[in-house]
């Protein structure tokens, strides 16, 4: 199993993705009826936050969102994978009056712009860290400087 990753907005903090889908769906998809607006604020500022960090933001905000709303998933035209077309989902209306369905959990699952960026910057010095590592240890074992300890295998230390 894999590393829990929690899901960090700025309205509210969840321990693993799993937890920040549970209460999307318990708190806001399960708790409003069909059609109706999501009006809770600290509803409606974690969806704003989550699309934030959706790729499709851009394309589902475009002019501006007006509220968000519960609707069947039939009714969108997105790509319904992974759900009954007769489930609840989570809709944007926008400013316009244009309405468009929307994956919360796709917007969970995703890292957003700042991990996208820190994994850009890694990709961009990896080649000097596996460098300085390979040069570190062409001499024998070296010492950690954070622990101490002393490393015999190039295999079980990163930098």
């Amino acid at each position: 199993m894999g590393v829990a990753k929690p899901v960090i907005l700025p309205s509210m903090t969840f321990p693993t993705r799993k937890a920040a889908k549970d209460w999307v769906r318990d708190e806001i998809k399960d708790h409003y009826d069909l059609e109706e607006v999501i009006t809770d604020p600290l509803h409606v500022a974690v969806l704003h936050d989550l699309l934030d960090r959706d790729d499709d933001a851009a394309e589902k905000i475009v002019a501006g969102i007006k509220e968000f709303f519960i609707r069947r998933t039939a009714l969108g035209g997105g790509h319904i994978q992974y759900v009954r077309r007769d489930a609840r989902g989570i809709w944007i209306r926008r400013i316009d009056g244009s309405e468009d369905d929307w994956s919360y959990t796709s917007a969970i699952n995703q890292e957003g712009l700042q991990s996208d960026v820190k994994d850009a910057l890694r990709a961009v010095i990896n080649e000097d860290r596996l460098s300085f590592r390979e040069q570190a240890f062409a001499h024998g074992p070296v010492q950690c400087a954070r622990t101490g300890g002393v490393r015999n295998e190039l295999v079980t230390v990163s930098v």
